[in-house]
């Protein structure tokens, strides 16, 4: 991503900007008034939630930067009116668990029913228009942090990020989940990358297995995954310059990741993706 730029289409507006600056991950003034402005838009009872949950356990080189970007554009259209949007970390401290953001999405009252998308129609409400625009630019701010906010860490813990995520949801509550991340665990659980293999996938299935044994939050949620197997920052510099994975190691990485999102915490569908 060389330009550093990242595109957000909404309807006839494109919103282009600069995602050099910011580093650190710590809502702003604006985001915080936003949050308490949208409130009114997230639906009664059981609130549907999509959550973007992003690894941030390397410095991001620029496909990265291109990647997750992309992505974020591709998430932000299907963004539902009525819905809340959580956006969460992976890093390699799941005990210091803390969202990002938590916003509710606005949108017409008759666009809040049907739960479809809405950024690229009109209301002929003013104030809810300059609401849409408002959430953009919280989302924006957002992702230029996110984009420069990767940082070196001695692990990846997915597994352990999603049993903390799951803990702050109730079943049926989470309806979309979407993960950028290479999907490598790097934890107690699993420490063999290249040579994970199938005996590899058995063991860290079953360890994930003890771990997110009550974890309900995931049941019948769509997930995606993207950025797998890319080893996030891997040309950051020479003594990272890492062999790619092969096919063999991919596959045994996926199944295992199969059974977890589908045996243990039984979503409702999964797939893993290099791209969005």
């Amino acid at each position: 991503m060389t330009d550093n730029h990242l595109l957000i289409r909404s309807g006839r507006t494109v919103l282009l900007f600069s995602a050099l600056l910011f580093s650190a991950l710590l809502l702003t003034p604006q985001q915080t008034k936003a949050q308490e402005l949208f409130g009114k838009y997230c639906s009664e009872g059981i609130i549907p939630v999509t959550v973007f949950m992003i690894d941030l356990t390397e410095v991001y080189d620029g496909v990265d930067r291109r990647r997750l970007a992309d992505g974020a554009n591709e998430y932000f259209q299907a963004l539902r009116p009525g819905w809340r949007m959580d956006i969460l970390p992976i890093n390699d401290r799941p005990g210091e668990f803390t969202p990002i953001t938590s916003i509710c999405i606005p949108g017409c009252p008759e666009e809040l029913d049907v739960g479809e998308s809405n950024w690229t129609t009109q209301c002929d409400r003013i104030g809810i228009e300059r609401d849409k625009r408002r959430f953009q630019a919280v989302y924006v701010d957002v992702l230029k942090q996110v984009l420069r906010a990767g940082a070196e860490a001695p692990g990846t813990e997915i597994v352990a990020g999603l049993e903390q995520a799951g803990y702050q949801y109730d079943p049926g509550e989470i309806r979309d989940l979407t993960i950028f991340s290479d999907m490598l665990e790097n934890s107690t659980l699993n420490r063999k990358i290249s040579s994970f293999d199938q005996e590899s996938g058995k063991i860290f299935v079953k360890k994930a297995a003890r771990v997110l044994e009550s974890v309900r939050a995931f049941e019948g949620a769509r997930v995606k995954a993207f950025g797998f197997g890319k080893r996030l920052g891997q040309n950051n510099t020479d003594k990272k310059k890492l062999p790619p994975l092969t096919n063999a190691t991919l596959r045994d990485i996926r199944n295992a990741w199969n059974q977890i999102f589908g045996d243990v915490l039984k979503s409702g569908s999964f797939k893993l993706r290099l791209n969005y």
